[in-house]
């Protein structure tokens, strides 16, 4: 992995002396003393991933000086490393207020502290990928939602069609735009979130969802007295008698079976809300 640096402390001189004749070369290392204000000097200007504290037989006091640290080291990212005895890493974690991210209890080696080092800041690093992956994945999502809610401005009258299918939203979407302004989403928490933001006039909605069930978010839109009264419509592939009731048990205005006809679709949106306008002059036919 990529060059990382050990900041190395602690009563235990073995430990450190072990790591610098070993790992020298192959990380960026460098030593201070147990003093407050050595530590906090060190950890300001060496600016260390790892803060690897070998303890031996610390008092009271000397392990109330790392815990002063810990708004510090938190501040800076940098995870602490304890190596010791069963007693000593009790203690200091007990003292510390459970302030080590790792701790590694005697006897062990050089290489081995260095391998469980590695490991922790792979994981360290892949958590923090996964956090970075999902909140761009959360902008992505409420920037969609932005775009539809601002996209609209035609006065015609708006349908919202959620769907897993990206295949589905683009067909109703093509069906439905030369008479009404048209948004789709992916899931129902991206709907409940757009009608947060702007109002519709009809929700056409998937009734079978992952995560999410059409059944689900019609509950919470009848739910919500902001929507309560909006006309939704499921989409769906079931055709068995008995299941359509279920559906229909759920107090929809109607369901289209899919795959969904033009017709139907026009006749059913004319039915609930009436008929949506000509196009804008957006550049298209009207």
């Amino acid at each position: 992995m990529d060059n990382y640096k050990v900041l190395l402390t602690g009563k235990n001189s073995i430990i450190k002396e072990d790591y610098f004749a070993k790992y020298e070369n192959e990380c960026i290392l460098m030593s201070t003393s147990d003093r407050y204000s050595d530590m906090f000097n060190h950890i300001d200007y060496f600016k260390p991933n790892i803060l690897l504290i070998g303890l031996n037989r610390e008092t009271e006091d000397e392990m109330a000086a790392y815990f002063e640290l810990k708004v510090k080291l938190m501040e800076n990212g940098v995870q602490v490393v304890v190596v010791g005895t069963t007693e000593e890493c009790n203690a200091f974690q007990s003292a510390t207020d459970f302030m080590a991210d790792l701790v590694l209890v005697k006897p062990v080696t050089a290489p081995l502290i260095k391998n469980k080092i590695e490991t922790h800041l792979r994981e360290i690093n892949k958590e923090k990928d996964e956090a970075s992956k999902k909140t761009a994945e959360n902008k992505r999502k409420e920037a969609a939602v932005k775009a539809e809610v601002m996209g609209s401005g035609s006065g015609r009258k708006h349908i919202l069609v959620v769907d897993d299918d990206p295949i589905m939203l683009k067909m109703i979407k093509t069906n439905l735009i030369g008479e009404y302004d048209v948004s789709t989403v992916i899931n129902g928490e991206i709907a409940l979130n757009f009608l947060e933001r702007r109002k519709t006039n009809l929700v056409l909605l998937d009734y079978n969802m992952p995560i999410m069930s059409g059944a689900t978010v019609l509950e919470k839109i009848r739910q919500n007295p902001a929507t309560a009264s909006l006309p939704v419509v499921f989409l769906t592939g079931v055709t068995e008698r008995g299941k359509i009731q279920k559906i229909m048990g759920f107090n929809p205005q109607g369901y289209l079976l899919k795959p969904i006809e033009k017709e139907h679709l026009i006749k059913m949106m004319h039915e609930q809300i009436g008929p949506g306008g000509d196009k804008s002059d957006d550049g298209e036919d009207k």
